[in-house]
């Protein structure tokens, strides 16, 4: 599975992915099955503010196209 597709609040935040074969998911869900390894192209990883995703591949999370939600 990938990511294809990045979903953000009003302010922009991302808040989940759309991840194929699987549809939308929160961002927690997607790092649990990253860790899991059922997300390609993504790694975990560690911050303050908790766990989040990272890119492995040339291209940032950032640059996936957006969905607003809410």
């Amino acid at each position: 599975m990938r990511i294809y597709r990045r979903v953000v609040n009003p302010k922009r935040h991302t808040v989940g992915y759309m991840v194929s074969g699987h549809g939308q998911v929160t961002r927690n869900q997607a790092v649990k099955m990253a860790s899991k390894g059922d997300i390609s192209g993504v790694r975990v990883a560690r911050g303050q503010a908790g766990r989040y995703l990272v890119s492995t591949t040339t291209k940032s999370l950032y640059e996936l196209p957006i969905t607003v939600e809410g």
